[in-house]
């Protein structure tokens, strides 16, 4: 057996990684070459030394590596692999050549593309997804800029080349955040890389060919590393070149792993809106989030893989690519115990983390007319996993020793003031969970990065074997990831992400002293309906009357700014937002067709998550600073907002969604809205709103969103909008028939009107008759114009707007809630 050789070994999945950089520096070059030049110039470069040490790679291994990894015999000598004279270098250039056909799909004897590869943009992966092969969705391509919220968007073609930004500028902003690049180990240098290439290369098509021109350089580098880490684990036995070229043999796998109990564990609270209910709830939403990045990151820790190797990791799901080894498999195996026990131990049974393996992949099954099966067998498993829930434990005596010690504590220390189901760790205190979460909700916040250690630290949590924990750059991390959205800074090695973790932050102007009340103004305190329950500024130099409030604003406080934008009235309600996007397994499994390569269900997971993330935040930040985000990732998303605010947003994102998607209507979410008052159990309101999220799933075929319990398609959103427009400017004129009387009739005669449409009960067509005299007797006579709106209601025959009377409780009520009640 041949020894693992680590310096070797990084130099390969390195060489993967830069192998096609060419690409992307050719595309800015006056003089045109075959890109592998490019690359081999690259890593020759003073400036790409300056950052590498010599005990981490083989530099000149590596520029033959990134020079050499085509086998196409139309290619010049000097990059062809099998022309490379040394038998080993020429086994190793093998393997990154295979990984790289593999990224792509492509075929080993196919043409690498050429041609207009200056002019040739990104197309949106979103324009080759179709549920139904007649229809054709628009394409529609992505401009040359760094990755943004704002870049993210595809545009028609005519639309590309208005904006002068182009590859030079490109290159310009990628050489200066390279400059601000410092590593310090070889994690470091190759996780820095894998951000870098995120934020510049998400919009370069790795190939200019009309087939491939929807997968991005990015996505492409990242999964090449990949296949390389898989198959130079595989092969490092024996290195035989037979072997390596033998693309018939299974030689990788794929691992997933699904979080169970997601919903159920972040809204556990178990009296009526405890104190730091917000910090709590953000915490354990993140806690989440971690705990499937820490689950992955063992793994392939222990697996010696990149994080390259994780092809997805997303709303409580992550998919590895790892080498199909038995040892790999009795690792992992030994590593579902050990995280089943972890958190049967840590929960009690209440959440679980499933984890499936065994899907071989071969050089077909990477192809686009294969992994798509491939990746439908993993999510079957994962499905059937969740009725096997904690089968490794359940002989040992995990489960006995862990509800023995869990009853013990309870019994000394009483269970948890929050959650009120875990032990609490002090009597009058809270549980673990809790504890650990508050932490979380704090420092995510405050801290844009957060590291990941082996061994103890201070102002830290512990998940699984690893200690966490904000603070500013350490020589000693195993893995650090940035969140924060400065630019301009040292890059010490970071995987950069987003995170949908905006609240309410107090802007001048939001607050007045503490516990007074205002008589005049217009800050939040004025318009609030109960006492601050928000913490105060400690500081003895600060009189307790005088403090002002410090840091984030509390759901009373988001409450009071409807009233606030509306001139005092209106209810001081919160509405609470969930939101998913449909039919997402069936897209993955089958939305591409034979499109869907390991690269593109990278990039289809990836981009779909930054909506949720970065592009909502950024929106939430800019346009809807009163919105708490709970949760927003993968495809799925639970928001917090004033009422009013609740339903713009739930609106707006509804229709940014569409035009991030390339208008692509195979494509849509659906959504729920819940209103509830400020000081409501908040797991029981969000319960209502994913109730009211499953009536817009279940019918009308998705695509829709229910309000006021009312459930209407989205392209019928925009007709009640107006409708309420009309309502309201009429309900605050002092001399109209609109009135709050005259709403609560309206609402008595759709009630008649469903009667009969729903029921078939005759009776309920007198509705005409009787809103066609009320609105003579009241509305007429005040104000006739208003007639010609109200008709569509109420006429007989072809004028009839049926799904206007259908809907009727969205604008009725909204008018109602908008216009109740007031501040003096």
């Amino acid at each position: 057996m041949r020894d693992f050789n680590i310096k070797e070994y990084q130099t390969v999945i390195l060489g993967a990684l830069l192998h096609d950089i060419g690409k992307f520096l050719n595309r800015g070059a006056d003089v045109k070459r075959k890109h592998p030049y490019f690359s081999a110039d690259y890593v020759s470069s003073e400036q790409f030394k300056s950052i590498i040490k010599e005990e981490w790679i083989d530099i000149k291994l590596l520029k033959i590596l990134v020079q050499c990894h085509h086998e196409h015999p139309l290619m010049p000598d000097d990059l062809l692999v099998q022309k490379i004279e040394n038998p080993h270098i020429r086994k190793l250039a093998y393997i990154i050549s295979r990984a790289d056909s593999y990224s792509s799909g492509e075929r080993i004897d196919e043409e690498p593309a050429e041609l207009d590869y200056k002019q040739v943009r990104l197309t949106s992966i979103f324009s080759k997804i179709t549920k139904n092969t007649d229809t054709s969705p628009p394409i529609k391509y992505y401009r040359l800029h760094k990755l943004s919220p704002e870049a993210v968007f595809p545009v028609e073609e005519s639309d590309l080349y208005q904006l002068t930004f182009n590859y030079d500028q490109l290159l310009e902003d990628f050489g200066k955040a390279f400059k601000l690049f410092k590593p310090k180990d070889f994690n470091a240098l190759f996780n820095g890389y894998l951000s870098i290439f995120e934020e510049f290369l998400w919009c370069v098509p790795s190939d200019t060919r009309e087939k491939y021109n929807d997968i991005s350089l990015y996505d492409h580098l990242l999964t090449t590393s990949a296949i390389a880490a898989c198959l130079y684990h595989y092969h490092y036995d024996d290195f035989n070149e037979d072997s390596i070229t033998n693309d018939s043999i299974e030689k990788c796998m794929l691992v997933g792993g699904d979080l169970f109990g997601i919903q159920s564990f972040i809204f556990e609270i178990g009296s009526t809106n405890p104190k730091k209910l917000s910090k709590i709830l953000r915490g354990r939403s993140f806690y989440l989030s971690l705990l499937t990045e820490m689950v992955s990151f063992k793994i392939l820790k222990s697996l010696n893989l990149p994080v390259s190797c994780r092809i997805m990791n997303a709303g409580g799901r992550f998919v590895l690519l790892v080498p199909n080894r038995s040892d790999v498999k009795d690792k992992i195996n030994i590593i579902r115990k050990e995280i089943e026990s972890w958190f049967y131990k840590t929960f009690l049974g209440k959440i679980s983390l499933n984890l499936e393996w065994g899907i071989t992949l071969k050089r077909d099954d990477f192809s686009a007319e294969r992994f798509a099966q491939k990746q439908k067998e993993l999510s079957y498993r994962l499905e059937h996993a969740k009725k096997r829930r904690f089968n490794e434990i359940i002989f040992d005596d995990i489960r006995d020793n862990a509800m023995h010690a869990a009853y013990s504590l309870l019994h000394k220390n009483e269970q948890c003031d929050f959650c009120k189901v875990f032990p609490a760790l002090e009597k009058g205190s809270r549980c673990k969970i809790c504890t650990d979460s508050e932490f979380l909700g704090e420092n995510l916040i405050s801290k844009p990065y957060i590291f990941f250690y082996d061994n103890d630290k201070p102002n830290s949590i512990k998940i699984l074997d690893y200690i966490i924990t904000f603070e500013n750059f350490d020589n000693n991390w195993l893995m650090m990831e940035y969140y924060g959205n400065e630019d301009e800074i040292e890059n010490p090695g970071f995987i950069k992400r987003q995170i949908a973790n905006y609240i309410p932050e107090k802007h001048e102007g939001d607050i007045d002293v503490i516990n007074e009340k205002p008589e005049t103004g217009n800050s939040l305190c004025r318009y609030c309906g109960s006492p601050c329950k928000i913490e105060d500024d400690k500081s003895e130099k600060i009189p307790p009357r005088e403090r002002l409030i410090k840091y984030h604003l509390t759901f009373q406080c988001m409450s009071a700014s409807t009233r606030r934008n509306n001139n005092g009235k209106g209810v001081d309600h919160l509405g609470i937002i969930k939101a998913d996007v449909d039919d997402l397994g069936f897209i993955f499994s089958y939305g591409l067709g034979e499109k869907l390569t390991i690269s593109r269900y990278a990039t289809l997971s990836r981009m779909l998550n930054y909506f949720f993330t970065a592009w909502l935040k950024d929106e939430i930040k800019k346009n809807y600073r009163m919105t708490y985000t709970v949760y927003a990732g993968g495809d799925d998303l639970c928001l917090i907002a004033p009422w009013e605010e609740a339903i713009n947003l739930g609106i707006k994102i509804n229709k940014c969604f569409h035009d991030y998607v390339a208008n692509n209507l195979d494509l849509t979410i659906s959504m729920g809205i819940n209103l509830m008052r400020p000081n409501s159990p908040v797991r029981i309101s969000v319960e209502v709103a994913e109730e009211y999220l499953e009536k817009s799933k279940a019918k009308n075929g998705k695509n829709a969103i229910t309000i006021f319990n009312t459930t209407v398609k989205w392209e019928d959103i925009e007709e009640l909008i107006s409708f309420k427009n009309i309502l309201d400017k009429e309900f605050k004129k002092d001399e109209t028939g609109i009135n709050a009387s005259f709403l609560y009739r309206l609402l008595k005669y759709h009630e008649m009107y469903k009667d009969y449409s729903e029921n078939g009960i005759i009776e309920g067509l007198r509705f005409h008759s009787l809103m066609t005299r009320d609105i003579r007797r009241n509305v007429e006579k005040k104000n006739p114009e208003i007639v010609k709106y109200m008709q569509p209601l109420y006429v007989v025959g072809d004028g009839f707007n049926e799904k206007l009377m259908n809907n009727i409780k969205i604008p009725v009520f909204w008018t109602l809630y908008k216009n109740r009640g007031g501040t003096k």
